[in-house]
């Protein structure tokens, strides 16, 4: 689960982001329309939600972006679509005006 605390005030929802730093920074996952309120959410916010598969062997860094939005974003990325899904980060970023992150080292056997 990914908690939510300190939410700033003016914040209508919320979005997460997931990106893998050892891709070039490549967005893996991201949802808004968080209810602001939440304290916290599980994987099944979203269905379509895969957790991060690094290559065998290799460590990878991972950055996980949870965004304050004054307003919704009214893009929806095509399922699938690496390049949808970019733009749809970038329409979450670009309306944001708080932001929080983490940073995680996953290695797969």
């Amino acid at each position: 689960p990914v908690a939510f605390s300190q939410v700033p005030a003016g914040t209508t929802h919320l979005a997460l982001v997931l990106v893998d730093m050892g891709d070039g920074g490549r967005p893996l996952w991201a949802v808004d329309g968080i209810d602001p309120l939440t304290a916290a959410v599980q994987e099944a916010v979203d269905p379509s939600y895969e957790p991060p598969c690094p290559p065998p062997g290799e460590l990878r860094e991972y950055l996980l972006q949870g965004f304050a939005l004054g307003e919704p974003i009214e893009f929806r990325p095509e399922p699938g679509s690496p390049d949808d899904l970019a733009l749809f980060v970038e329409a979450i970023r670009a309306v944001a005006f708080d932001s929080a992150e983490t940073r995680a080292y996953l290695e797969r056997a």
